[in-house]
């Protein structure tokens, strides 16, 4: 988180001294095919799918899970965009899921059951992130087209 408000700052900075036009785009929980299982959803979907244990550590934590499509979607379109200064954009669906929500729905689809195991979180973990993406919506007309469902089914097909 402090590298990231770093970042930010340095962007914003140099935008200011160069007068150069400076976008961030703050990514949420992104997933999609092809991504490692060190990530929450592929981790969950290869546990649930191969009938392993799957250690969760926060499972009532809230995330906005964004597929992979949408977030370049939005990429995309801010190129395309044309404004002046420094600008934060939230890529993310706005939707809040429980880490629970999300296994349940994975088992749903997969017709097989988890075999949880809860573990301790990490100290300082956030319980709830969300997007506000209202700005990315209105300035770049940028619009979600796969909710989470949609997102799972895509990578299962694709396994």
């Amino acid at each position: 988180s402090i590298s990231k408000y770093l970042a930010e700052n340095l962007c914003k900075q140099f935008s200011k001294d160069w007068d150069v036009s400076t976008d961030v785009i703050r990514i949420f929980n992104v997933y999609g095919e092809g991504q490692s299982s060190s990530f929450l959803v592929p981790y969950v979907l290869n546990k649930i799918i191969n009938s392993e244990i799957l250690e969760i550590r926060m499972q009532n934590a809230i995330r906005d899970f964004i597929y992979i499509s949408d977030v370049i979607n939005a990429m995309i379109l801010l190129t395309k965009y044309s404004n002046s200064n420094f600008n934060i954009y939230n890529i993310g669906t706005g939707i809040s899921t429980r880490i629970m929500d999300l296994i349940n729905l994975v088992e749903e689809i997969c017709n097989k059951k988890a075999n949880i195991v809860l573990k301790d979180h990490y100290e300082g973990e956030l319980n709830i992130m969300v997007a506000n993406n209202s700005k990315a919506i209105n300035e770049l007309k940028w619009g979600i087209e796969f909710d989470l469902e949609k997102g799972l089914h895509s990578m299962i097909s694709n396994k």
